[in-house]
């Protein structure tokens, strides 16, 4: 009554109803009730739900005891029956990884197809050899080469 909804076009009508789902959180079609019975009684009356939720039949103790029950004869009853007494996880299956992909790249003309190609020296008197890793982006034939040693502890001591 405040807004004059009676007076309001169609438009503007259905403005405030989305107005008022928003505000009250009610669904379309419960706002339309409550304004039609506003306005053929002059007051809205929300009625409460009935609870009418489920009559518990295990106690925790009960529970407990199925989740082990269902837990040593293998998850009989489903992963989600005691989600709050016992949780069961199955290992991440393996799948192809396609890192070590040897194939001639496509950049399609953009920069960033890095190609990387790693050489090992070898070893000499036990000790490990220096690696050089050379990175060449594909596109713009940036290059950048660099050697590591694989244990730096290693190395003679050459004095200070």
């Amino acid at each position: 009554m405040r807004f004059g909804y009676l007076e309001l076009g169609k438009p503007e009508k259905g403005l405030m109803l989305k107005f008022l789902r928003k505000v009250s959180g009610y669904s379309d079609i419960q706002v339309k009730r409550f304004v039609r019975q506003y306005f053929e009684t002059g007051r809205v009356r929300l009625r409460k739900a009935k609870k009418r939720g489920f009559i518990r039949k295990y106690t925790d103790a009960d529970i407990r005891l199925l989740a082990t029950t269902d837990e040593l004869h293998g998850t009989l009853s489903g992963t989600g029956t005691y989600r709050r007494v016992r949780t069961h996880f199955t290992k991440t299956r393996p799948r192809p990884s396609i890192i070590g992909e040897r194939r001639k790249p496509r950049p399609n003309g953009k920069p960033d197809y890095i190609r990387v190609d790693t050489v090992h020296q070898g070893d000499q008197d036990g000790m490990k050899g220096v690696y050089y890793i050379n990175a060449v982006d594909e596109v713009t034939q940036f290059e950048i080469v660099c050697s590591a040693l694989e244990d730096l502890r290693k190395l003679p001591d050459s004095g200070p």
